[in-house]
């Protein structure tokens, strides 16, 4: 069996970025993380700033998908190791499957719910890197469903794994 491994994740996490859903939302994350509008950052571009909380806000969604590879693949080891792998990959093409057919149909309606705090955050500002951390990591929980089909296949490669470390990486 083909196994993509982490240049497959690498190259799908990359088209997920890429997604309509996420790529147009940089300018309004980058004016989150620096707290400064575009035009401010055109003028004066602090970009060491602008680099720390990009670094810190990808270090918090990266963590909260790393999380979620490890807790896919102690699952599995729970489930049965290697022996449950042939009902991991079952199940995790019809997961994927799904998940594809419900992004053209939209046939189930709560996984398009939506819960904006933006409201109460409106006006503030984020607290410097570990507001773009936090930041991360609700991008993480926010965009999950957007992303939805290519997180659940590299969830299941984590899952396959059988080994911790191998999926956090």
């Amino acid at each position: 069996m083909n196994d993509p491994g982490v240049w497959g994740a690498g190259l799908a996490g990359l088209l997920s970025f890429l997604s309509p859903c996420v790529l147009p939302l940089v300018p309004a994350y980058l004016s989150y993380i620096t707290g400064s509008t575009a035009s401010q950052l055109k003028e004066n571009p602090a970009r060491a700033r602008i680099l720390g909380r990009s670094l810190t806000f990808s270090a918090g969604f990266t963590l909260a998908f790393t999380i979620l590879g490890i807790v896919f693949s102690s699952g599995a080891m729970v489930l049965g190791g290697a022996r449950a792998s042939t009902w991991i990959d079952i199940g995790g093409g019809l997961l994927v499957s799904v998940l594809g057919l419900n992004m053209i149909f939209d046939f189930i309606r709560f996984l398009g719910m939506d819960a904006r705090l933006s409201a109460r955050f409106s006006g503030r500002k984020i607290g410097g890197p570990a507001g773009a951390f936090l930041l991360g990591l609700a991008f993480a929980a926010g965009w999950s469903p957007c992303i939805g089909p290519i997180l659940a296949s590299i969830l299941i490669m984590a899952g396959r794994e059988g080994d911790s470390g191998r999926a956090a990486l």
